[in-house]
């Protein structure tokens, strides 16, 4: 059992390394085909491996930052690459099983972080409570306009832009992740700088991608 523990431990290391490397790749990519869709499909991929490689670990330990960070993560990946299938036509831009499952485990997951938060916060005085509401709120954004999106369905470029914004997302979460599991614990009271850092520093980027593509009345 000892063996399997550690050699998942090395597996979950190499693919973390994978989904950045890769998503970096496809951030600084030129956006056409080529290098930017192959090394995207490599982080979307990799990103769930990593999450589901870790996930017991996870729930054995209760950290339940690292379960709705990671939850969040795969959401804004799965729901940024059906974006993209609905902006080329090939998904229908209704909701579909997978996006509802989806959507009701991110809205649990969003519940979670609040409620864990909202207990840092009131029983320890703790600042991280305040990063884990923040991230709800987050999860909440994102099925609030996934929700608005399926209801009313919008022009086909502003799926682009919903990609654009969903994937930027689900790599900043992927950061906030490695964060976490390689700093956490040791940066003091400014520690929850680096949390919120790699998410003010990606919507930031994916603003101004959509104004510079003439997508930024997207949410």
């Amino acid at each position: 059992m000892d063996s399997a523990m550690e050699l998942l431990k090395w597996v979950h290391a190499g693919l973390g390394v994978l989904c950045l490397l890769s998503g970096t790749v496809a951030l600084a990519s030129r956006k056409a085909a080529g290098r930017h869709p192959t090394a995207g499909r490599v982080f979307a991929v990799a990103l769930m491996l990593v999450y589901l490689s870790i996930l017991f670990n996870i729930v054995m330990q209760r950290n339940v930052f690292m379960l709705g960070i990671g939850g969040l993560a795969v959401y804004a990946g799965v729901d940024g690459w059906r974006a993209l299938r609905r902006f080329k036509g090939t998904l229908p831009p209704t909701a579909q099983t997978v996006d509802k499952l989806a959507g009701g485990v991110t809205a649990l997951l969003s519940l979670a972080l609040a409620a864990f938060g909202a207990h840092l916060l009131l029983a320890a005085g703790n600042l991280m409570g305040a990063v884990c509401v923040g991230f709800a709120l987050l999860g909440v954004g994102l099925l609030r306009g996934a929700a608005q999106r399926f209801r009313t369905p919008p022009p086909k470029e502003q799926w682009l832009a919903a990609h654009i914004g969903l994937m930027t997302g689900a790599f900043s979460a992927a950061i906030t992740a490695f964060f976490a599991v390689q700093l956490s614990g040791r940066l003091g009271a400014w520690e929850w700088v680096l949390w919120v850092a790699p998410s003010v520093l990606m919507s930031t980027w994916a603003r101004r991608e959509q104004t510079r593509r003439g997508l930024r009345e997207a949410s």
